[in-house]
């Protein structure tokens, strides 16, 4: 077993957006206008030079290739040192985004030869700094698809497009994969970030590390932990933070997995690495895998250690191990001792983990490997012990004069299935002439609100991606003379266990595509997004947390010219997706005694008609 060690990662448009004021996707939060800025097509007149740290563990003597925009042949490709760097001139002609990779070599930790490829992207000429680790091959991955699939497609992006694709795709993962990476720390980019201090590279090495075995034992789980199943497994990973894999599921080797089975397997090895990453900071030492005392006094609160590290790991693994508990890899009393140390070392004081009688690593290991067996029919379940419940009754909220004195309430008739989507029609026609000065931007966009039943007492943290879309007619699809915008953001959340907080990244950026209704190609645009929540939540006089979806905040932008009050009546379809925030509900004819973790379904996905008059 290889020691992990949490260390510290310091390291010092057009008339179509011109009501983007008036495009809260929350009520009470108002989007800031404003376009995209120039694309990063421009070729480099000299060479650039681009290196960083391979590390799933240091890679000493792995060879380094560095691919041009079209992805097919390496332009430069280089060795790295004995501590795993490398450094390469990369010529005019190979063009960014450009795509590095990593493979073979000798993992300097273990002196194994290195298994895995890794990736990493540079996204223009500005960018010297490229490390390579499991973490940056899922944000590589997360950041392709997000921006269409292709190098190519990213090109096309705009300067702030690609910042943005940056910084989600690091928050998200190092959110799931951290391992003591903590994004909150000096801004730390696991693949931006130059790593310069033995602590950094002492840090960064460990959480690659444990990134990597998380990956070998889901494939090995699966089959095999061979090259190509473990490239599939990132990929699929990655892409699942930022919710752009397929909805009819991942395969990875020979085995296909729902999105679900895929979560729930990638929760239960994660769970398992968090206790021997968590064990091995404690003792400072080797962990030997059938150990019943599995530390001895230790703190994790030191000097090098910050504290803030020590809760964004803590809410990473406490989300994990209640996916590990409800599929029977961990106890009650296993995850009870980790909760209690890691809380312990965070305050401070000392800390130690003894394993429950009849524990230990080298079982749960086995245990969450012979999950898989299973995974399909308790994937749900075991999601669901971790989902934040909402009421049964959902709120639509409507303001006719425009006013917050004029605001109208109606229940809405929900069902939620097992596919994870929820169907909320709405009850009653809304206001046409409040639509049209949501337009115009002196109205208040309508909501549907959810009233949060329960958290569960589960602290945790993560990016949520949320894609909102509004068409005209009765159903999704887009016919001729129809209109269509759909936007696309992310939020980060934070769980205390008892209140949920939605905020938007600051500086972010949200993709908007839209047609007029002559369009016969989509347009796009960019909508700067401080300040811009698709999702939000507050808390009522009762100290209830209250989950806000705008759906009608999309008025504002449906048409190229300010919608009046003829144009906005008619019928509408409504479809907000949200991934990576677990969600559950029951169906509308349950009531709040009656819905229960149990009975909740997770879901991610909320559709329905529209109707204004």
């Amino acid at each position: 077993m290889r020691q992990w060690v949490l260390q510290s990662m310091n390291s010092k448009g057009s008339t179509f957006l011109a009501v983007a004021g008036a495009m809260a996707l929350v009520v009470g939060t108002a989007a800031c206008g404003g376009g995209g800025g120039s694309t990063t097509t421009t070729t480099p007149d000299t060479t650039t030079t681009v290196g960083g740290l391979a590390s799933d563990g240091l890679l000493m003597a792995a060879t380094v290739n560095v691919y041009s925009r079209d992805d097919a042949t390496a332009c430069v490709s280089g060795p790295t040192t004995s501590e795993g760097k490398y450094s390469l001139a990369v010529p005019s002609a190979c063009l960014p985004p450009l795509r590095i990779e990593v493979s073979g070599g000798t993992d300097k930790t273990t002196g194994k030869t290195n298994d895995l490829t890794l990736r990493s992207l540079v996204m223009n000429t500005s960018q010297t700094t490229a490390n390579l680790s499991p973490q940056t091959t899922m944000m590589a991955y997360a950041m392709q698809a997000a921006a269409g699939g292709s190098l190519t497609a990213m090109a096309g992006k705009s300067t702030s497009e690609q910042s943005q694709l940056v910084t989600t795709a690091s928050t998200a993962v190092l959110k799931s994969f951290g391992f003591g990476a903590d994004a909150s720390v000096s801004g730390f980019n696991p693949m931006t970030t130059p790593i310069t201090t033995t602590a950094q590279t002492t840090a960064f090495s460990s959480a690659a590390d444990a990134a990597g075995e998380v990956v070998r034992r889901l494939t090995s789980s699966l089959g095999s932990a061979n090259t190509a199943n473990v490239a599939a497994a990132m990929q699929a990973i990655g892409q699942q933070l930022v919710g752009a894999n397929s909805s009819t599921g991942v395969t990875i080797g020979a085995t296909t997995l729902s999105l679900t089975s895929l979560e729930a397997l990638v929760s239960t090895q994660k769970a398992v690495v968090s206790a021997e990453v968590l064990t091995g900071s404690l003792t400072r030492n080797t962990v030997s895998a059938t150990s019943t005392t599995m530390a001895s006094a230790g703190t994790l609160a030191t000097t090098s250690i910050l504290s803030s590290l020590s809760t964004a790991f803590q809410q990473q693994m406490q989300s994990d191990v209640k996916v590990a508990k409800a599929l029977g890899v961990f106890s009650t009393a296993m995850e009870t001792a980790m909760n209690t140390a890691i809380t312990a070392a965070t305050t401070g004081g000392s800390a130690s983990l003894t394993v429950p009688t009849g524990e230990s690593l080298a079982t749960m290991n086995t245990s969450a490997t012979s999950a898989v067996s299973t995974i399909s029919t308790t994937a749900g379940a075991a999601l669901n012990a971790v989902n934040f419940r909402v009421q049964p009754s959902v709120m639509v909220m409507d303001y006719p004069l425009g006013t917050t004195a004029s605001q109208t309430s109606a229940t809405m008739s929900q069902t939620v299935d097992s596919a994870g989507v929820m169907t909320a029609n709405f009850p009653s026609a809304l206001s046409a002439t409040n639509l049209s000065n949501v337009g115009k931007g002196t109205g208040i966009a309508p909501v549907v609100q959810f009233s949060m039943a329960n958290l569960d007492g589960t602290k945790g943290s993560g990016v949520a991606v949320v894609t909102a879309t509004l068409v005209d007619g009765t159903n999704a699809t887009r016919d001729a003379g129809e209109r269509y915008i759909s936007v696309n953001t992310s939020l980060n959340w934070t769980s205390t266990g008892t209140t949920l907080t939605l905020t938007a990244p600051a500086g972010s950026v949200a993709p908007v595509s839209y047609y007029t209704a002559s369009s016969t190609a989509a347009a796009t645009a960019t909508l700067n997004n401080s300040g811009l929540d698709v999702l939000s939540t507050i808390t009522s006089g009762t100290a209830a947390t209250l989950l806000n979806v705008n759906v009608a905040g999309l008025f504002s932008q449906l048409s190229a010219t300010s919608l009046d009050a003829n144009g906005s009546k008619g019928n509408y379809y409504y479809k907000v997706t949200i991934s990576g925030l677990p969600l559950s509900a029951c169906n509308s004819t349950e009531s709040s005694t009656s819905c229960s973790t149990s009975t909740a379904k997770p879901f991610s996905t909320v559709q329905g008609t529209i109707s204004a008059q």
